[in-house]
């Protein structure tokens, strides 16, 4: 089963609560104009992992096109406007390489020490399902956040295929309220607590 959540944070920005059968990140977009994937919950563990499977077809398939683009070295391919050409293939290449590694996305969590930061790896096994794994900050293991800096990015461009992936869940069907065994609902609030880390 999974879920998806959509509400407002104090500056209007979308967060979106991604909920699987073992628990929840959420994805938002914070006043500085940066994107940030976390898991708020406080434990001991310095790894959590999700599992989004195909039968979640419609956030399976925005999985699919982000991993389709970093792996081909394509990050404006699925840009939600269509009027970007990838024209820096050539440019892109090293930063490719260090984001994409043994089949794998694996991100760095932009303004902080590399060997120490918090990140994300993105897997996809069997063309069934991602595998989602966080990983703690070493300095800092209160809680699990990556940011993916809009500006001044480690691995610019490809940040914008993350940001692709977060305004294409606007086109999500909130209102259909279950399909096959997947739970769908809408909550509109303000959160507070979501400002930047």
């Amino acid at each position: 089963m999974l879920q998806i959540e959509k509400y407002k944070n104090t500056f209007g920005y979308n967060i979106y609560d991604i909920t699987t059968q073992e628990g929840c990140f959420k994805m938002y977009f914070s006043n500085n104009l940066d994107l940030y994937w976390c898991i708020l919950d406080i434990t001991d563990e310095l790894y959590k992992e999700f599992t989004i499977t195909k039968e979640n077809n419609f956030i399976f398939s925005l999985f699919d096109n982000l991993f389709n683009c970093i792996k081909d070295n394509e990050p404006f391919l699925n840009s939600k406007d269509n009027k970007i050409i990838n024209k820096h293939k050539i440019f892109t290449s090293d930063i490719q390489k260090q984001l994409f590694k043994d089949n794998k996305i694996i991100w760095h969590s932009d303004n902080e020490v590399y060997d120490l930061s918090s990140s994300v790896t993105i897997s996809k096994i069997n063309n069934e399902e991602f595998k989602i794994l966080f990983k703690k900050n070493i300095e800092f293991p209160q809680k699990f956040c990556v940011r993916f800096c809009n500006s001044g990015s480690r691995y610019n461009p490809f940040n914008v295929t993350f940001m692709n992936l977060y305004h294409n869940l606007e086109d999500y069907n909130f209102d259909y309220q279950e399909n096959k065994n997947i739970k769908h609902k809408i909550l509109i609030k303000n959160d507070s607590k979501l400002t930047e880390p």
